[in-house]
């Protein structure tokens, strides 16, 4: 695995009007809950579209730096393939899938516009499920329409597996946390952690 600075990660000032086309048509195809469309699917066609644009004319494409709210998380390259990650709590606001979606088309296309042949996968993650009863995606699935678990999304074990190449990696995080606690690591930094109230003078 080779870390990336996500700062390297820019965003074209100008998008090509046949590639605003397609963002457009998948934006709506993914909004329709009948719909199944992968976004694989759209960066194949993503490819495509920006092939048919000369290489000169792409290279006079001027990039900035992503605005605020669409900054990638984190950002490597591993077996030949960049990652790009936006890390989300565990809770996700009613309708917000289609947010994160457009995030998602979006890093595609900025990413590929430079180099369309480059292996890519653009993914939201979710470290951490608090749910005991249920899983993530029972409380949660709704909310996240139209991202796909473990294609679009990876939550809480399905991202620390992937990181670290082991199963069951964030049993491992969890008791590393425990084991710090009973050794009293929040008692150490309590007044850092937890700074004394102000007390009111007579």
């Amino acid at each position: 695995m080779f870390i990336l600075d996500p700062k390297s990660f820019l965003m074209p000032i100008e998008i090509p009007n046949e590639v605003v086309k397609l963002q457009n048509d998948w934006l709506q195809r993914r909004e329709d809950r009948g719909n199944k469309d992968e976004l694989i699917q759209f960066v194949e066609q993503l490819r495509k579209t920006i092939k048919k644009t000369k290489a000169s004319e792409r290279a006079k494409i001027k990039y900035k730096k992503l605005t605020a709210g669409k900054g990638v998380d984190l950002y490597f390259q591993k077996n030949g393939v960049e990652y790009l990650f936006d890390l989300k709590t565990n809770q996700i606001n009613q309708g917000g899938g289609l947010a994160l979606n457009q995030r998602l088309i979006d890093w595609y296309i900025y990413r590929l516009l430079k180099q369309p042949d480059i292996k890519i996968k653009c993914q939201i993650a979710f470290p951490f499920n608090p749910f005991k009863t249920k899983t993530w995606w029972e409380k949660q699935g709704a909310r996240t329409y139209p991202l796909q678990q473990g294609k679009d999304a990876l939550v809480e074990n399905e991202f620390w597996d992937f990181l670290s190449g082991m199963k069951n990696t964030w049993s491992y995080i969890n008791a590393i946390f425990e084991e710090l606690g009973n050794e009293g690591l929040g008692n150490k930094y309590q007044k850092i952690f937890y700074k004394p109230k102000k007390t009111e003078r007579k």
